[in-house]
């Protein structure tokens, strides 16, 4: 039922929730075993156990590796109950969608039904930010490039979300996207550009130029940089 789900969130860090809405805390204190679940969870099928080893846990010997995988496997039913984690015969594991939510699950079903709002409402930051297993190279850079399609899927569906809102005659629709956006990307330029013009559009020079001054600000402090020349001009054509 709904109501036996656990809850797992992705998107701006890491938490477990169990059905009741409380956090799972011994699972929380046990980052390998959390990323695990995360793992399997957003690849969504189930897994080849050699896959895991090889993620997880490259330096032990298939035996240790196996009896290591066996254990955290049996963790993870121990503290969410045994209807998440599912076996296919001796070498395949899963994640049963049905007894586990998803944020990032909602984030992509949001998106592939172009429900904008929906999706950056779930986008709350980066994928498992602040997860840190650099004992673990392989699994390091595939969340790397999770984060990295995650945060283009955010990008892109603000943007959309801003091009319905110009379309609709609903400019303030279409700053709040790209507001959104430029919080949470601040070194996407063509961003920042766009809010300067849609800033502009409505009248809120003031507002534009501080846009403007924010991000070359931020561009100097964090880079040692100065904004590209289409974005300087936007600037000018304000003060014109």
């Amino acid at each position: 039922s709904v109501l036996a789900m656990h809850r797992l969130d992705v998107l701006g860090g890491l938490v477990v929730r169990d059905p009741q809405g409380a956090r799972v805390e011994p699972l929380l204190a046990q980052p390998k075993r959390a990323a695990l679940l995360a793992y399997l969870a957003v690849r969504g099928t189930a897994v080849r156990r050699d896959v895991l080893l090889a993620l997880f846990w490259p330096d032990s010997d298939m035996a240790r590796g196996r009896t290591a995988l066996r254990g955290a496997l049996h963790f993870l039913r121990r503290t969410l109950g045994a209807a998440v984690v599912v076996t296919t015969g001796d070498d395949e594991v899963g994640v049963a969608p049905a007894a586990l939510a998803s944020d990032v699950a909602a984030f992509e079903a949001a998106l592939a039904g172009e429900r904008l709002t929906d999706a950056l409402a779930l986008y709350r930051g980066d994928f498992l930010a602040g997860v840190h297993l650099s004992e673990l190279p392989e699994l390091e850079r595939w969340m790397d490039g999770e984060r990295e399609r995650l945060r283009r899927a955010a990008l892109a569906a603000a943007r959309r979300a801003a091009d319905a809102g110009e379309r609709r005659g609903d400019p303030a629709a279409a700053l709040a996207a790209v507001a959104w956006a430029a919080e949470r990307f601040p070194d996407d330029e063509p961003t920042v550009r766009r809010r300067i013009a849609l800033l502009g559009a409505v009248g809120d020079r003031a507002g534009a130029l501080r846009a403007y001054e924010q991000f070359a600000a931020w561009l100097a402090t964090e880079f040692d940089a100065a904004p590209a020349p289409e974005t300087r001009a936007a600037r000018d054509a304000l003060l014109a």
